[in-house]
């Protein structure tokens, strides 16, 4: 079986966790990480599952990876997992549910809509905070966190994201979807 883990990150975020991803896939599989600027969508033919990320932009996923999703060829034989990084307090964080769909729903429908038209197996998506770079953090600051207060606290979370945990969470996920497909 051939595993790709395929990302795109701007920061450097993103791919902490494509990494975490890829180190976690047992050696018995034959298995490659890239950039997503390294592939076409042609490309994915050879392997049999993909995991496939980058970052959440503008409530979406960022453009490269948006793109990339469109390009994907209807009813292909690998399956696809997901993951994106976002700087959004998760909607598990009570009071922040509403600020997570609107500044990162879409990112999940992205996926569900795009693998749902072309008829492409989605086994799931992971999702963890990234640290957000100076301009992203100034536009959270004005619209979603005007508090200084809140605003610090999430500062002071958010810098080292992602964290130990994060790169836990993602491993345990790629396990989850490597069990879920030898089956």
């Amino acid at each position: 079986m051939k595993i790709l883990t395929l990302y795109y990150s701007q920061s450097g975020q993103t791919e902490k966790i494509a990494k975490a991803i890829h180190s976690c896939i047992p050696e018995k599989f034959e298995k490659k990480i890239g950039k997503i600027a390294d592939y076409s969508a042609n490309d994915l033919d050879e392997f049999d599952l993909v995991f496939i990320g980058g970052p959440c932009h503008s409530s979406d996923l960022a453009k490269p990876l948006k793109q990339f999703l469109e390009d994907l060829k209807p009813s292909p034989k690998y399956k696809l997992a997901g993951f994106y990084t976002h700087g959004s307090y998760p909607p598990e964080r009570e009071g922040y549910e509403e600020v997570f769909e609107r500044w990162v729903g879409k990112c999940a429908l992205t996926f569900d809509t795009a693998t749902t038209e072309k008829k492409i197996a989605l086994l799931g998506y992971f999702r963890c905070m990234g640290n957000p770079s100076p301009p992203v953090l100034e536009f959270i600051k004005e619209n979603a966190i005007p508090s200084e207060k809140e605003f610090n606290e999430y500062v002071e979370e958010v810098r080292n994201r992602p964290n130990t945990q994060d790169i836990e969470n993602a491993q345990k996920f790629a396990q989850k979807i490597l069990e879920e497909f030898s089956k």
